[in-house]
């Protein structure tokens, strides 16, 4: 079972990944579709890999698009790169997503609590996270408990769900798309 932990810029997911799941954690960094590979192994390894933020990200994109810091052509870009991806086996929806909505007084305490990170971009998060939230929406509109809306206690509360029948494909995305607010942006 592959599974994100997801929220804004200084919702906890990274502290969450450390605290519950090292050995098992695929941090947030490289690139997306490294992360998918490694989230690949380390599930082949230890039948679970926990990722601090969904390897395609593609709803960041979305936001941007949203909140017009990013123009039609560049989410349409961003959607067909990550829809090549899906179809290929390169990337894919992790089988489980739990997303956590923080309101601005615990965004501010997690971000004061940690001064190992700059944030530079907590603002805009916060901004976003709205917009985030219908991205998730969108993905658990296609299959209904495929994201939960709080982060667990620990990972035994992964033993309560099994493993999705299918993570890739370009049809996979495409429903994900077309249950967006905005619509898909290929003109389905």
């Amino acid at each position: 079972m592959i599974v994100a932990i997801e929220g804004t810029s200084a919702a906890g997911k990274t502290t969450w990944c450390r605290t519950h799941a090292p050995g098992l954690s695929v941090p947030e960094e490289p690139s997306s579709r490294e992360r998918w590979q490694i989230a690949l192994a380390v599930e082949r390894e230890h039948g679970l890999a926990v990722c601090d933020t969904d390897p395609a990200k593609l709803y960041y994109a979305y936001a941007l698009w949203r909140s017009r810091r990013l123009d039609d052509a560049g989410w349409l870009a961003s959607c067909v790169q990550t829809r090549e991806a899906f179809a290929a086996g390169e990337l894919g929806l992790t089988d489980l997503t739990f997303f956590a909505e923080r309101d601005l007084v615990a965004l501010e305490r997690h971000r004061a609590d940690d001064a190992s990170r700059c944030r530079h971009r907590f603002d805009l998060h916060v901004e976003l996270q709205p917009l985030f939230r219908e991205w998730w929406e969108a993905v658990d509109a296609i299959e209904p408990g495929r994201v939960l809306w709080a982060y667990p206690t620990d990972i035994t509360e992964f033993h309560n769900h099994a493993p999705r029948d299918r993570r890739v494909g370009a049809d996979l995305l495409d429903a994900v798309l077309a249950k967006l607010p905005s619509g898909p942006p290929f003109g389905a």
